[in-house]
């Protein structure tokens, strides 16, 4: 009976001990997961583009306003080269600056519209616009805002992107146009050339 009862109370001291010891031995041998992370490229930052630029004659070019910089400044231009040029007028209430380039960007092509026909053919529908992405947006006969001579309100059925060319409904360039203030404003090429050289519009 003596025998008995020691012979249980040393199974049972052996079970006390091996059961905290197996789920330690267990526990220990279950791997934590490695935290995972992505550390980015030490230095790294974004591409920069130069703004687009729209070639116009003898060097000049147009980029939107909120793109000019003082001075000089790199600027991509059609042909998708990037070229350098220098900062000469900003026209702000119309959201249109101009650049000069020494660079050689090629022959201009235009048609002279007088400014009754350019704006009867903008009003009637007859012109449409080639934006900087490519698209043709078309002006629409509508009720536009008195045009502040001389540019020129369009009505259209889209938003053009950047600086666009504006062309008659034969291809023929006749001007330019730009988004600005909830509204596109055209400007016949002449006209732009005459607020070039007198520097009219010219804000600081």
């Amino acid at each position: 009976m003596v025998v008995g009862l020691i012979s249980l109370a040393v199974s049972f001291s052996l079970l006390l001990v091996t059961v905290p010891k197996g789920l330690s031995s267990t526990s220990a041998d279950v791997s934590a997961p490695a935290p995972s992370s992505t550390i980015p490229p030490k230095g790294s930052t974004p591409e920069l583009t130069a703004p687009a630029a729209l070639h116009v004659t003898d060097g000049l070019l147009l980029i939107q306003a909120r793109d000019a910089r003082d001075g000089r400044q790199s600027v991509t231009a059609e042909d998708g080269r990037t070229v350098s040029a220098v900062h000469l007028v900003t026209f702000s209430s119309h959201c249109m600056s101009v650049l000069r380039t020494e660079t050689e960007l090629g022959a201009d092509e235009w048609f002279d519209l007088d400014r009754e026909e350019f704006a009867y053919l903008g009003r009637a529908g007859q012109l449409h616009i080639i934006d900087s992405a490519g698209s043709r947006i078309t002006t629409r006969s509508g009720i536009s805002m008195e045009g502040d001579d001389p540019w020129l309100p369009l009505d259209t059925d889209g938003i053009p992107v950047g600086i666009g060319t504006v062309m008659t409904a034969d291809d023929n360039v006749v001007g330019y146009a730009m988004r600005c203030n909830h509204g596109t404003w055209a400007v016949r090429y002449a006209d732009l050339l005459a607020l070039i050289n007198d520097g009219r519009g010219a804000q600081p």
